[in-house]
Parts: C-alpha cells; sequence; structure tokens
C-alpha cells in the first residue's frame, strides 16, 4: 500500500511540474494578480514550445536577449452565455552578461469591462536563460449583441525590455 502511494505521490509531483518555466540560473518570485469585480480568469503554463519559440535581439545590448510573443484567437457566441476568451504568452530570456539581470515579468487580457493581470520576477543568473507560455483565460457574459474587443498584452522589464499586444473580436449574436 505504502508503495502504491508512494507512486502515486512521484507521478503527480510529475505531472503538475511538467509545465514548469524551462531555463537555467533563473529564479521566479513575487506572483502578483489583479482582475476586476466579478471577473473569473486566470493563468495556466502550458508545455514548453506549444506556442512556439520566439528570441528578438536589442541592439543597444548584445550580450542580453529578450523576447515576447501575444496572440488571441477570435470567440463567438450568444447573448447573456458565459463565452471563453483567451490569450498566450510566449517569454524567453537569455543572459550572457557577467551579473545576474532581474526583469519583471507581464500579463494581461481583457473584454469589455473584465481585466486580469498577473506580474512576477526573474533573476537571471550570468550564463543563464528562462523560457515560459502561459494561457491566460477567463469567462465573459455580454447582455447586448455586438462585436467586443479581446485584448492580451505580453511584456518583459529590465536591463533590455521588450512587449508584444494582440487584439480580436469576440462577436455576441442574439
Amino acid at each position: 500500500m505504502k508503495k502504491k502511494l508512494l507512486v502515486a505521490a512521484i507521478t503527480l509531483t510529475t505531472v503538475t511540474s511538467i509545465y514548469a518555466a524551462q531555463g537555467k540560473g533563473y529564479r521566479e518570485y513575487g506572483e502578483k494578480i489583479e482582475q476586476s469585480p466579478g471577473a473569473n480568469f486566470h493563468l495556466e503554463e502550458m508545455p514548453p514550445g506549444s506556442f512556439g519559440t520566439v528570441v528578438a535581439n536589442n541592439k543597444k545590448k548584445i550580450l542580453l536577449s529578450v523576447g515576447t510573443r501575444t496572440s488571441v484567437p477570435s470567440r463567438s457566441g450568444r447573448v447573456n452565455q458565459y463565452l471563453q476568451v483567451d490569450g498566450y504568452h510566449d517569454f524567453t530570456i537569455t543572459n550572457n552578461t557577467h551579473q545576474r539581470q532581474t526583469y519583471r515579468l507581464f500579463v494581461s487580457l481583457e473584454c469589455g469591462s473584465m481585466r486580469f493581470s498577473d506580474s512576477r520576477y526573474v533573476d537571471i543568473e550570468p550564463g543563464g536563460y528562462y523560457t515560459r507560455n502561459d494561457h491566460s483565460y477567463g469567462a465573459v457574459q455580454q447582455a447586448y449583441p455586438g462585436s467586443y474587443r479581446i485584448a492580451a498584452e505580453t511584456s518583459l522589464d529590465g536591463e533590455s525590455s521588450h512587449s508584444s499586444r494582440d487584439s480580436n473580436t469576440l462577436y455576441v449574436s442574439k
């Protein structure tokens, strides 16, 4: 019986940590989640590479490479139905300097009056790198037919900075 419980615990640990951020020489801390009253939004980590890999070089500092990417699919539904809106966020940081670099990671998703954001910090040691893929999502309900903007943002702020935004439309019919 103890052996079965041990195997189950190891399996759960493996499954729950399989989508953790990937890299070498990094530390995440200071997560802060904010959302508008009544919002029911969430953030989940995606498998590495599920959204692709992005690398954008900052010409000011060749030794640091940072990149972000954001995608928002369109959605459609009916008045007074709960409809899911989604944002996909990708971060990449490489530190080839000789000192630790600290970055603030930020994601947001909004539709109508509903807004969600998640921010955290990550330290990258010299020679370290960090990649992360996130999926933000939430349920929205619109009382009137029409077109509503869905917008998402992904940004990195530190020695080098990079941000990306995307938007699409939620189509609501009677």
